[in-house]
């Protein structure tokens, strides 16, 4: 029988099995516009997510109002079972937003692994600040940070990436 030691700097052993686990990446490649759908790239990287987190055990996805987000929410949610949780976003307060995204997500998904698909303009950063990352949050398209969220212990991140480099970042 294999026991879990806690990880280093996590605490006890119910704090590393209390962990939630969190994923952030930014929408992806969308066609021009205020509100536009995912372009044919875009609608390959929302595949590629899928099959990257296939095998994660998502317990929850949140994504904002716009198409572009749902879209590439939606195969990732049909490969999981789970709904798509769509919460609006205000970008002149993108700071409260993603405070109470994180209360959330600590309060409801305790244990689980949550998706968030947002935005470059702020709102990833923000989550990326508000668990202590250091530097630029994730903004390319093909990023796709995973924080481990401890019960009692500072998160911890790991920056990664899918779905290749994109066309459209520089």
């Amino acid at each position: 029988m294999l026991a879990a030691a806690p990880l280093p700097g996590c605490g006890t052993q119910a704090s590393v099995s209390a962990a939630t686990t969190l994923i952030v990446v930014r929408h992806a490649e969308r066609e021009p516009g205020d509100d536009p759908p995912l372009n044919a790239e875009g609608s390959k990287r929302a595949q590629a997510l899928a099959q990257v987190l296939e095998q994660s055990g998502v317990t929850a996805i949140y994504t904002t109002q716009y198409v572009r987000n749902r879209q590439t929410a939606e195969p990732l949610s049909a490969r999981a079972g789970i709904p798509v949780s769509i919460r609006p976003i205000d970008f002149d307060a993108p700071t409260s937003y993603v405070a109470d995204l994180l209360e959330d997500v600590r309060r409801e998904h305790r244990g689980g692994v949550v998706v968030v698909i947002g935005h470059a303009n702020g709102m990833n950063a923000q989550v990326f600040a508000q668990l202590g990352g250091v530097g630029p949050g994730p903004n390319r398209y093909e990023d796709l940070y995973v924080a481990t969220l401890p019960y009692d212990a500072p998160p911890r991140w790991i920056l990664g990436t899918y779905g290749g480099r994109s066309s459209l970042d520089p």
